[in-house]
């Protein structure tokens, strides 16, 4: 199961501006994932661990995610 492990890209919640955390999640096809990683206390997820979500690339200031 290790070899699926990737980061996705999770938008945190409350920030006062827009702000992705990179979190390890299992992929289970092309583009859906379950999230495996473990928020801490001071942080808002818009996803939580044990969701699956679908993932589409994002274009942002740093480059594409």
């Amino acid at each position: 199961m290790k070899d699926n492990v990737q980061p996705i890209y999770i938008e945190l919640l409350e920030e006062g501006t827009v702000v992705y955390r990179p979190v390890d999640a299992v992929k289970l096809d092309q583009n859906i994932f379950k999230i495996i990683g473990i928020r801490s206390d001071d942080e808002v997820w818009s996803f939580q661990t044990n969701d699956i979500v679908q993932c589409e690339f994002k274009e942002l200031n740093d480059g594409r995610f």
